[in-house]
């Protein structure tokens, strides 16, 4: 799926994870949160040298790609656990604080990118290291379900605004 596609959906499912949960969000940052989840919506993909942050960083995506094929480690629950611990444990690495809703936004993006390649027929090495492929075969049905929950998105702001 092209940086494009992943944008674009990731700005639809954080939308509706918004609204689905906007009774448990506080003190939320709408911008931090959505500029960060856009920004790690595309660090899966670091380990394809033709993809949008690969071709940028050619040197790491090409170690990346050596050392894990391409949609395998980079698209695994391990990953997501030890990205989402090193954010979250970033003051103690590094004496750094990252604000709560940036630390929200990249995970959500980083997972959201896991979801959406899924759904396409190459799907992912969800498990790694065991080479187990998880995938949805239907992408269509996945799309149009994507377009109707951003349909009920659309209608509950509306339905909001007027009552």
């Amino acid at each position: 799926m092209c940086f494009k596609k992943h944008i674009y959906y990731n700005c639809i499912l954080l939308l509706l994870i918004i609204s689905l949960l906007n009774n448990y969000f506080v003190n939320i940052n709408y911008f931090y949160l959505l500029i960060s989840s856009i920004l790690t919506c595309l660090l899966p993909d670091i380990d394809h040298k033709k993809s949008f942050l690969g071709s940028k960083l050619i040197w790491l995506s090409c170690i990346i790609n050596h050392c894990f094929k391409h949609r395998h480690f980079t698209h695994s629950l391990l990953c997501i656990m030890l990205l989402s611990f090193f954010i979250v444990n970033l003051d103690l690495i590094f004496n750094y604080k990252l604000n709560i809703n940036i630390i929200k936004g990249m995970i959500i993006g980083y997972i959201n990118h896991i979801l959406l390649d899924i759904s396409t027929f190459n799907g992912v090495i969800f498990f790694w290291p065991l080479n187990l492929r998880i995938k949805l075969s239907f992408v269509i049905i996945y799309n149009v379900f994507v377009f109707f929950l951003y349909f009920l998105i659309i209608c509950k702001s509306i339905m909001h605004l007027y009552a």
